[in-house]
């Protein structure tokens, strides 16, 4: 699908009218006498930022567009969410359950579905205090407060022309059709699909030489990517406190990777799951055709690569889903109860349950088994979909509806966590800062890796994670992305992607020369985490040729007295594509996701002030008398040219 919003070639204009009251929305809908107008609503007032309120001013036909503004030092609202109740409606394994996609649980209970609207009219979003109080003070409150005894304000008034035109066609079928046809040598794109890469890193990973044992990968995954109405989401809840508990995994088991030869254990990090499960699908499509981690090339002399990975090789899948808003340290094991009737499925399952409730025990918390339910949206699902005989839990924080109240929304950061730092504390001591997210992902991840460890070897592990690891990830994802680890991944050109803000969590579109920013830097970290450091030179950190199974990356330490020294590491983590299924085999039957996202031709604001209509009539009138007299006057004159202008005698 293409989410759009509908907008003027030429841009769409109006006059400035801040929406603070249910009058001021009867105002510009339909009693207002200078219409169309733009309104402006502060997104932090959610009861005129809402799904209600946005299709009264769209049916009005009287408002061309929307302001949003967000002033940065005012509360946030109790609970908002741009996605629907039920995330992922339609592409999970229960979609002909009787019940439905979510079973009848609102997961997502303070959803209003606005992402999946079609608006007739752009959607803007300030956020700089500056921009904000220029537009209020010396555009609007200026010049469009009626004056004494006057009900209106009277004209010129401040108006705005918003331009957002976006070439997408109807749908994404359509969309991308129009895209590929070679009408002339010039073909206009109208939309991408959404994708990006998943990311993958493995310990103890099969050579495709040897034979791979059944039921001998265990995988660990959770989500990269958020969503919401604009592209920057914070998704601290929605996705990095799953992200960050999956990489403290990886850490801590990586140190015993020597006693967990019986297994390969893979870390996954899927990219688009808040668009339809995108790199989910695709790597169960990948698994399917035998091309997952990578396809094997079975004509060449290498003989180090990856064995690929099938759903039948899985011996357990665990997902990390939310999980910063552990209460009372409680944690909840979902099931899928449609699997559990086959024996080796209920078997793995309870077993892994059992442990972990143990070993949370032990920990002081408590691991909740839940198995009468269907499964929350997960990625998961996409597995169930393709192999009903594939075991698996899903960990979060919530027995059924979500705790996290900004899910996929610009609300979900450490502010609307209530996990902010201290006032007037120094990046330096931030960075080292655990906030209550990070100690619960670090608890967390200690229940899940002890857990892991039994279930492989049967002995317990006293290894708990890294609590300064959680605090660091946690400043580097939800704060400052310009932090000291996400800038040991570049040589020179941090400025170029890190700054004094978190990176975006949107999948977006393919940049053409490789993944995201935040993809790549998770890419980086987790082959950190997870590897080993090798004794090589920048310029000798690389794969020997026949050697198609390990990354070497190089990692930079900071410029000391104007030089700047690193390290190697060699490990097995690299990217896998996450563009849906749909788009490879022009499938657009709701099987797979088909988000595409489309082209802008201009994206701008301009304010001004503009006058009365009236005045442009009487402008036109006077304009069309004067040419006509002119043009008497000149007739007249062409006619009497003989008696006006004499020839002189010696013509």
């Amino acid at each position: 699908m293409v989410a759009l919003f509908v907008a003027s070639p030429s841009g769409d204009v109006g006059v400035l009218h801040y929406v603070t009251s249910p009058e001021d929305v009867q105002y510009v809908s339909r009693d207002g006498p200078h219409a169309p107008y733009i309104a402006i609503i502060n997104s932090l007032d959610v009861k005129f930022y809402n799904l209600n309120i946005f299709k009264t001013l769209q049916d009005s036909n009287r408002v061309r567009g929307v302001i949003l503004i967000k002033y940065d030092n005012e509360s946030l609202p109790e609970s908002f969410s741009p996605d629907k109740t039920c995330p992922n409606e339609g592409y999970g394994f229960y979609e002909d359950s009787p019940r439905g996609s979510c079973g009848g649980i609102p997961w997502n209970a303070a959803g209003n579905g606005m992402l999946f609207q079609r608006w007739n009219f752009p959607i803007f979003m300030l956020y700089q205090d500056a921009d904000i109080d220029y537009l209020l003070n010396n555009c609007t409150y200026r010049f469009n407060q009626p004056k004494t005894n006057e009900t209106s304000p009277a004209w010129p008034l401040c108006s705005a022309e918003l331009k957002s035109y976006m070439l997408a066609a109807a749908d994404s079928q359509t969309c991308i059709r129009r895209s590929n046809l070679l009408t002339n040598l010039n073909p206009q794109t109208r939309c991408d699909p959404l994708q990006d890469f998943n990311v993958w890193a493995s310990l103890n990973p099969v050579n495709q030489t040897a034979p791979r044992k059944a039921n001998s990968t265990i995988i660990i995954a959770a989500r990269l990517d958020a969503s919401g109405v604009f592209d920057f989401i914070p998704g601290v809840e929605s996705s990095v406190s799953g992200l960050v508990t999956l990489m403290l995994v990886a850490e801590s088991l990586a140190k015993v990777r020597s006693d967990l030869t019986d297994r390969e254990i893979m870390f996954v990090l899927f990219n688009g799951e808040a668009f339809d499960y995108i790199g989910s699908s695709r790597l169960v499509y990948d698994m399917q055709k035998g091309e997952f981690p990578q396809k094997v090339d079975l004509s060449s002399n290498d003989t180090v690569q990856n064995a690929v990975v099938r759903l039948e090789d899985i011996d357990l899948f665990i997902e990390l889903s939310q999980l910063g808003l552990v209460r009372e340290g409680k944690f909840f094991l979902h099931t899928d109860p449609v699997s559990s009737a086959d024996a080796h499925v209920r078997d793995r399952v309870r077993l892994f349950s059992s442990i972990s409730g143990a070993e949370a025990s032990k920990a002081n918390m408590t691991s909740v088994f839940l198995n009468g339910t269907q499964l929350p949206p997960a990625s998961f699902q996409q597995f169930l979909r393709s192999n009903v005989s594939v075991p698996g839990v899903v960990i979060t924080d919530h027995q059924r509806e979500y705790q996290n109240h900004f899910y996929n929304s610009e609300f979900d950061s450490l502010k609307g966590q209530m996990s902010d730092y201290p006032v007037n504390m120094s990046d330096a001591e931030a960075y080292n800062y655990a906030t209550s997210i990070a100690i619960n992902a670090q608890k967390v991840a200690t229940v899940v890796a002890r857990s892991v460890y039994k279930f492989v070897t049967g002995n317990a592990l006293k290894e708990e994670a890294n609590l300064t690891t959680s605090a660091n990830l946690m400043y580097c994802y939800t704060y400052k992305s310009n932090c000291s680890l996400f800038i040991s991944y570049f040589n020179g050109t941090a400025d170029q992607y890190l700054k004094a803000s978190p990176l975006s969590l949107y999948i977006g579109v393919s940049r053409g020369d490789g993944s995201h920013p935040v993809t790549y830097a998770s890419q980086m970290t987790l082959g950190n985490l997870i590897g080993e450091r090798v004794n090589l030179t920048e310029a000798d950190c690389k794969a020997p040729a026949h050697d198609k199974m390990n990354k070497y990356y190089f990692y930079y330490n900071p410029v000391v007295n104007g030089t700047r020294s690193g390290y190697c590491v060699k490990t097995n983590t690299d990217l896998s594509q996450a563009k849906s299924p749909a788009f490879l085999l022009d499938d657009y039957s709701g099987k797979y996701s088909t988000w595409t996202e489309s082209i802008w031709a201009s994206t701008s604001i301009r304010i001004f002030l503009q006058p009365d209509p009236k005045q442009d009539l009487y402008t036109l009138a006077f304009g069309i008398v004067a040419t006509v007299i002119l043009t008497a006057l000149i007739f007249g004159m062409s006619r009497a040219a003989g008696d006006i202008f004499l020839a002189s005698e010696d013509a």
